[in-house]
This record gives structure tokens, sequence and C-alpha cells, in this order.
């Protein structure tokens, strides 16, 4: 199926999704209260603003021109490069927001209780709808063959949302339990700045994972998915290892395009041959383009 038209249906209806995330989320923050919800608004709300862009790098990153000869595939790896930056950005301001709400509280400062009742209700239905989303986007990219950067990268950042909408209906329930009298009725108050502190420890990882390997595509690194790479390998090796002609290969990728060079001994060459050596190289360009339809394969000889 055409990659580009399953992108884009699925990043609209993504979109469409969390922009109702990101209002529901600054409409129950408003009648709540609390600040976990304000962050999960704003984290819907980046998406949203992501997603559009996502739906544009995905109807020209094909687009081949002089200036980009290759397409511009490029474009995926920065999207997801920029995306895990906001998100890094977004935490490191709710955790300073919340950790000075907390030293607030600590002070005397008059703080008012969350109400809980929202709280639950945001997180059950947010959950729900973030999950969702994100078997959505791996539902489309399985018809793709997993080779789209653009949902793998919406898939994981619906999954955080749905962690944090989850962790913020557990809390709430927790929270209601605690007498506001008792000796940890200082959860009422500030209860769910520790949340949010907490949720920011959980998910940081991923963000810093993806701004990694999107800045390991943007300078030209080996591709980072092992069984990826041992499957394009196991190709190369098909054609070439019984000939003894394969040294050693670069085996690339720029988002949802895969760069792969053979380094070939010229000596086997010369026995081969050049006519059969053709051959193969057509041969392996066609088993490639079977699994990964965007991909660019040399030949080098060494």
């Amino acid at each position: 199926m055409d990659i580009k038209k399953i992108e884009k249906r699925a990043l609209i209806a993504g979109a469409v999704i969390n922009l109702i995330m990101a209002v529901s989320g600054w409409y129950a923050y408003f009648l709540s209260g609390s600040e976990a919800l304000l962050l999960d608004g704003n984290y819907s709300f980046i998406t949203v603003v992501s997603t559009l862009v996502a739906i544009r790098i995905a109807a020209v990153k094909s687009k081949r021109s002089k200036l980009f000869p290759f397409g511009q595939f490029v474009f995926e790896a920065l999207y997801s490069l920029v995306k895990g930056l906001m998100i890094i950005g977004l935490l490191l301001v709710a955790v300073t927001s919340n950790l000075s709400k907390i030293v607030h509280f600590l002070d005397g400062s008059q703080i008012s209780m969350v109400n809980t009742d929202v709280m639950m209700l945001y997180g059950l239905a947010m959950s729900a709808l973030c999950f969702s989303a994100s078997f959505f986007y791996k539902l489309q990219n399985k018809k793709v063959n997993n080779h789209s950067s653009l949902l793998r990268a919406e898939s994981a950042g619906s999954m955080v949302d749905g962690m944090m909408s989850a962790g913020i209906g557990a809390a709430a329930v927790l929270i209601s339990f605690i007498d506001p009298q008792s000796s940890f009725g200082f959860i009422n108050y500030i209860g769910d700045a520790i949340l949010v502190l907490i949720l920011c420890l959980v998910i940081g990882k991923m963000p810093f994972e993806l701004t990694y390997h999107s800045f390991i595509e943007l300078a030209g690194g080996t591709l980072q998915n092992r069984a990826e790479k041992k499957h394009i390998q196991e190709i190369l090796s098909k054609y070439l290892s019984a000939e003894q002609m394969l040294v050693d290969d670069y085996i690339s990728k720029t988002g949802s395009s895969y760069l792969v060079i053979a380094y070939l001994s010229a000596a086997h060459i010369d026995k081969l041959g050049f006519e059969k050596t053709i051959e193969f190289k057509q041969q392996i360009i066609t088993d490639l383009h079977k699994h990964y339809q965007n991909t660019t394969f040399e030949m080098v000889l060494v």
C-alpha cells in the first residue's frame, strides 16, 4: 500500500484526537487546578503542532529534485529530533514549576486542594483515547512493514501520553481516600505536583532516546535497528557471500529511506564477471524493495 496515503490518513486522525485531548486537558486544569492535567494538555498540544508538520513532511519526503536528488527524507529525522527536544523542554518546565509549587507549600503559602473527581474522569477518558491512538498508529505502520519513522514517533508519543493520563487517574483515586486532616493530608494539596515529577522521571527516557536516534540518522550513522540491519545483511549475503565477494557493508537510515552499500573484493569480481555482478545487483535491489520501499543500493570495489 502507498506509504504516503497511509501516513497522511493516520496523522490526520491523530491530530484530531490530540486536539481534543489538549483542549480537554486545559479545561480539566481550569476545573481541578491540577498541574498534572496542565502538563498533559500541553503535551497533547505539542503533539498536535508536530503532527501538522508531520503531515506536510509525509507529502513531500519522497519528492526528488536537483537540490534533493534522493528525496527529502532528512526532514523525517529532523522532525523526530525537534519533537524529542520539544518534549524535553516541556518536561523541564513541568519539573521546574512543580518543584516551585512544592517549595511554596512547604514555606506555608496558600495552595488550593485539587479536584480529584475531575482528575479521575479525565484520566480514564484520555488514557483510553491515547492507547487507542497508539494502537492505531502501530496498526497503520504495520501495513507498511513498520518503515514509517513518523508513525513510529507518533505511536511512542501517544503511548507516553496514555501512561501520563492513566497515572493521573490512578493518583486521583489514591488522593480521594486521604483525609485532608490526616498526617498525609498534604497529598491533597501537592499530590498532583509530586505525580508530575514522578511522570517526568518515568517518561523522561523516551524523548532522549528519540533525540539520540534522530541525531544518529542526521549525522549519517549506521542503522540502529538490529533486526532490520540483520535482515538487510542476510539479503546481501544471499547473493554475495557465496562468491566470497562481500568484504563489508554500510547500512544507514534517514527517516524511512535506507542507504545500503556493499564493499566488494575487486579480485573476486574479476573472476565472477561484470555481467553477473550487475545481475546480482539488480536481484538485491529487487529483494530490498520488497521490504524497504525507499532504498538506495550501491556497490563499491575495495
